[in-house]
């Protein structure tokens, strides 16, 4: 049994349609000639996917996608004394939901020294992660932000590194972050003293 109107609009060109191509807009069959939805610049969109995150000089970085981030950039702080913003990831609201679970598993490094070197994780400016370093070299850590309602989450202890697994003598830290808008995730170093690094080695954030 043969199919008399193709399942994807294709001009007489055999050219899938999605912009201007050698042929026409045309497809028989099709009342509308878009039914593929495209970005401004031709490219198919797929649902709820959006740009997550950008680096410096607003490049993309990492895997844009309907679920997940990833970077695995060195971001190396450079400055001293004072809050360094390393990353940002905005989360739209059309992938989140009243019942949404954010994870967000780092890896940072740094000089192993007495000096005092702060990692922070921040949902909209709440804290989720909020450690200070001294001799150690570096650490992996897993948060996850688990949604009670679009404006109420909980999550575990913001001020110690914790791995899957782990036990914790505070309870669990709540947030009040109003996600209707979306969520804007920032990765924050601050270093006391010039001599020594500190770096967010990696990072995955994962959204269910």
């Amino acid at each position: 049994m043969g199919i008399t109107t193709s399942a994807w609009p294709i001009n007489e060109n055999g050219e899938l349609v999605i912009e201007g191509g050698t042929g026409s807009n045309n497809v028989t069959g099709w009342v509308n000639q878009d039914q593929i939805p495209v970005t401004s610049d031709g490219k198919i969109k797929i649902a709820k996917m959006a740009q997550l995150a950008t680096g410096a000089g607003g490049n993309v970085v990492g895997f844009v996608g309907p679920t997940c981030f990833r970077d695995n950039t060195q971001r190396i702080s450079t400055l001293t004394g004072s809050d360094e913003v390393v990353l940002t990831l905005s989360i739209p609201a059309a992938v989140l939901r009243a019942d949404s679970l954010i994870r967000i598993t780092s890896l940072w490094s740094c000089t192993n020294s007495a000096n005092a070197k702060s990692f922070k994780i921040q949902a909209d400016g709440q804290s989720v992660l909020s450690l200070s370093q001294t001799t150690v070299a570096s650490f992996h850590d897993m948060h996850i932000i688990r949604f009670r309602s679009m404006s109420s989450q909980v999550t575990n202890n913001s001020a110690t590194a914790t791995p899957f697994g782990t036990t914790s003598s505070t309870g669990v830290t709540t947030l009040t972050v109003d996600a209707t808008d979306g969520v804007t995730l920032t990765f924050i170093i601050n270093r006391s003293n010039a001599g020594d690094a500190a770096a967010l080695e990696a990072a995955i954030v994962e959204v269910f």
